[in-house]
């Protein structure tokens, strides 16, 4: 921690799997630099035996890889009604918004942060030309749940981008994780039983091709290394309705779609030539469509308007 962090590398919690790029991207490590690593313990571990070991895989051609950054991208210095003091007895709302990028940069995964009296952290970008595109929607915060999301595909960060959150805090005797019994005044910490209000973003310079790289484990699986073939949608921005076209391949696949989220909104089963969707039930965004059938993934985004 601070003062010694000059180059955030990563974090883990339990529950997490590793943290895993795309390949021939990775964290630049400099000649010379000393590798810390701090660890959190719960109460009740004096005197116990730590057995933690981390692996590391380095590559022996670095100028061949891709630089990934990490790092908290907002903060307390981002919230727009801070500072971070939780009265108890009381479910507080906050605000932050950052504007963290000179350049285009492609957002590999997200991370938010907060701890006991935390209970939902939503975070979107608003980009130069006024699109709003959902990052991460946690409704019901659980402490043991703080981990890296990836996107399925990398996100397109404009220069210029806003990253907008809301998160809330429940300080009352109805929070089953609330450490003060009764509530207390709790304020921007360290502690666990402190607050904190953050949010991690794994990063990089955006190149051409990006936002078709597959990142979500399960279509990594299926897919392994084949492309993401694109689906034909049109209009596109769509507003009451969507024709897609399908490809010609045998049974009945299903389609997909998701919101920014990773939400499922609709399932069916489709028949080869064309499918029109209907989008006025659709809240304005942007949306995924998958087409899954023979070890192939046809996919594509589309943003619905008003």
């Amino acid at each position: 921690g601070w003062p010694t962090t000059t180059t955030y590398v990563n974090a883990w919690q339990p529950g997490a799997g590793p943290a895993r790029f795309p390949d021939n991207w990775g964290i630049p490590i400099p000649p010379g630099a000393h590798l810390l690593i701090e660890i959190h313990y719960g109460f009740g571990f004096a005197g116990e035996v730590d057995s933690t070991v981390m692996n590391l895989e380095f590559v022996d051609e670095p100028e061949n890889v891709r630089p990934i950054s990490v790092g908290w991208l907002m903060g307390s210095g981002s919230m727009t009604d801070g500072p971070l003091v939780i009265p108890p007895n009381q479910i507080s709302t906050f605000h932050q918004e950052a504007y963290p990028f000179w350049n285009d940069k492609s957002l590999l995964a997200i991370c938010p942060h907060m701890h006991l009296l935390g209970e939902s952290y939503k975070v979107w970008m608003e980009t130069p030309d006024q699109d709003s595109i959902p990052l991460v929607d946690v409704p019901d915060w659980d402490f043991r749940w703080q981990f890296y999301y990836y996107f399925q595909q990398p996100q397109l960060a404009p220069a210029g981008a806003a990253l907008k959150s809301i998160g809330q805090y429940d300080n009352t005797v109805n929070n089953p994780d609330n450490p003060n019994s009764p509530p207390i005044t709790v304020y921007d910490g360290g502690l666990t039983t402190d607050e904190m209000f953050l949010c991690y973003f794994i990063y990089a310079n955006y190149q051409e091709g990006d936002e078709d790289i597959i990142l979500d484990p399960d279509l990594i699986t299926t897919v392994k290394e084949n492309r993401v073939i694109e689906l034909k949608m049109y209009p596109n921005p769509a507003t009451d309705q969507l024709r897609i076209e399908l490809p010609m391949i045998s049974g009945l696949p299903l389609l997909r779609i998701t919101d920014g989220y990773g939400k499922v909104v609709r399932e069916e089963l489709v028949r080869p030539g064309a499918s029109v969707q209907n989008t006025q039930d659709l809240s304005p965004g942007n949306y995924y469509v998958q087409l899954q059938s023979e070890g192939q993934i046809h996919g594509g985004w589309f943003t619905k308007v008003e």
